[in-house]
């Protein structure tokens, strides 16, 4: 199961990387455009992926907690899911610091 801890944690920082990526090209081109609306169009969208990707971490970790809550877990299974659930968490985290909203 470390195997798919780690696995999991790889996919939801590389999730979190493009919609970084992602925000960052959005606020780059606003900055770079002329036509107020299409600044006012890229910084809305900048905007909106870091709303996707807190969304996305809130899902992870509703089904997380909803699963560490069920009576008759095995410890193991519920120390392994309770570290993927740490993770998520600070991923929510941190996505809640860059996007800067709760």
């Amino acid at each position: 199961m470390d195997t798919y801890r780690k696995e999991l944690e790889s996919k939801l920082n590389t999730l979190l990387e493009k919609t970084i990526d992602a925000e960052k090209r959005y606020l780059k081109t606003a900055d770079n455009s002329k036509h107020s609306d299409l600044k006012t169009l890229f910084a809305k969208k900048s905007k909106e992926r870091l709303e996707q990707a807190l969304k996305l971490e809130k899902t992870a970790l509703n089904k997380y907690e909803k699963v560490l809550g069920d009576v008759g877990l095995p410890p193991t299974t519920s120390t392994i899911l309770t570290k993927q659930n740490n993770i998520i968490l600070a991923n929510l985290e941190t996505v809640k610091v860059l996007a800067d909203v709760d």
